[in-house]
């Protein structure tokens, strides 16, 4: 398996058409991205620069990741919490039944 995977490496990195991470078609040219993928990437753009604040595992033998992964999950789900609150508010819904329906 090593040797397959070495030559798989090798056959890539020697390959004349150079591989820049995105679709590839049978013909293995490089396809554009649709409107689709622009847009969620703009829309994830913003949660992976904020999730690109939590310092890296080996630092600190993990308790600063752990700690602000924290941190950022607590105020995402206050965040969440006062969406839904407010939705349930202007809807005219119960608290409970906006818990229940927009939280899960």
């Amino acid at each position: 398996r090593r040797e397959q995977a070495t030559k798989k490496r090798l056959i890539s990195s020697n390959s004349p058409v150079p591989y820049h991470g995105g679709e590839v078609d049978e013909e293995g040219e490089e396809e554009d991205p649709s409107i689709g993928d622009l847009i969620m990437h703009f829309i994830s753009l913003f949660w992976k620069v904020l999730f690109s604040l939590v310092p890296p595992r080996f630092c600190g033998s993990g308790y600063p990741a752990f700690l602000v992964s924290l941190f950022f999950i607590g105020l995402l789900t206050a965040i969440v919490e006062q969406i839904a609150s407010l939705l349930g508010c202007v809807w005219g819904i119960k608290q409970a039944v906006s818990g229940i329906t927009l939280c899960s």
